[in-house]
C-alpha cells in the first residue's frame, strides 16, 4: 500500500520521475508473467497428455466417469443448471454439491442414469463442466502459445491473445470429442449402483453447514458379485 501511494505521489509531483521507475518496474513485471506462462504452457504439454492417458487406460474409471455424467445431467434436468461437480475413482463416482441435495434424490438420479445409458442415451455421458474439457483448452492454449512464440519469435500480447482465442473456440468441440472417445465409456451394462455415503468436509458441526457436501456413489459389476458368491458358496460347503 505504501509502495502504491509513493507512486502516485511521484505521478502527480514529479512525473519524469515517476516515468523513469514505471517503465523498467512493468518491463520486469511483463517479463515475469510471460516467463511464467511459458513455464506453464511447457508442463502442461506434458502433464495434461499424461492425465488424459491414464483416464483412457482405466476401463473401469471411464465407466464411472460416464455415471458421474449421467447423474449430474439428470440431476440438472430436473432442478435446472447447478454448480455440482465430480470426479470417478475405482469403485464409483463422488459429486461435491455446493447446496445439500437429499442423497435419496442423488440415488435416484444416479439409478435413472445408469438405465438411461444402458438403453442407449450415449449423450449423458458428455457433460459441458467435465474436467477433460477443461484440459483440453489448457492443453490447446499453451501448444498454440507455444506454436505461436515459435513463428514470430517473440513474446507479446498478440501471441496470447490469438492463442486464447483459438483455444476458446475449439477447445469446446474437442474437449466434447475427448469425452466422447477417450475419458468416457457407456459400455455400463454390467454395472449397478450398491449404496452412497454423505462425506462432510469438516467435523465441525457449524463448519459443516458452509462447506459442500460430498456424495460417494459406489458401483459395482454382477460379474464379481457372482464370482464372490460363488466363492462363499464353495468355502461354505467346505466346511
Amino acid at each position: 500500500m505504501e509502495v502504491i501511494l509513493l507512486l502516485l505521489i511521484l505521478m502527480l509531483l514529479a512525473p519524469g520521475v515517476f516515468a523513469a521507475l514505471i517503465v523498467p518496474i512493468l518491463f520486469l513485471l511483463g517479463l515475469f508473467l510471460m516467463t511464467q506462462l511459458f513455464v506453464h504452457s511447457m508442463a502442461s504439454l506434458v502433464l495434461v497428455p499424461r492425465s488424459l492417458i491414464q483416464i483412457a487406460t482405466n476401463r473401469v474409471v471411464k465407466r464411472n466417469h460416464a455415471l458421474e455424467h449421467a447423474t449430474v445431467n439428470v440431476l440438472e434436468e430436473r432442478f435446472g443448471k447447478s454448480r455440482v461437480a465430480g470426479y470417478a475413482v475405482r469403485d464409483g463416482y463422488k459429486l461435491i454439491a455446493p447446496q445439500p441435495i437429499p442423497p435419496e434424490i442423488v440415488m435416484q438420479a444416479a439409478q435413472e442414469g445408469l438405465e438411461r445409458l444402458q438403453r442407449g442415451e450415449r449423450n449423458l455421458a458428455i457433460h459441458t463442466r467435465c474436467g477433460t474439457s477443461l484440459l483440453v483448452s489448457n492443453f490447446l492454449f499453451s501448444l498454440l502459445f507455444i506454436l505461436l512464440l515459435v513463428a514470430s519469435h517473440r513474446f507479446n500480447m498478440m501471441t496470447i491473445l490469438m492463442a486464447i482465442l483459438l483455444a476458446f473456440i475449439l477447445g469446446r468441440p474437442l474437449g466434447f470429442m475427448v469425452q466422447k472417445y477417450l475419458t468416457t465409456s457407456t459400455d455400463v451394462k454390467n454395472i449397478y449402483i450398491s449404496d452412497i455415503d454423505v462425506e462432510y468436509q469438516s467435523t465441525h458441526p457449524v463448519l459443516a453447514l458452509f462447506q459442500p457436501l460430498r456424495y460417494y456413489i459406489r458401483t459395482g459389476y454382477y460379474e464379481r458379485a457372482e464370482r464372490r458368491k460363488k466363492a462363499l458358496l464353495t468355502e461354505g460347503l467346505k466346511k
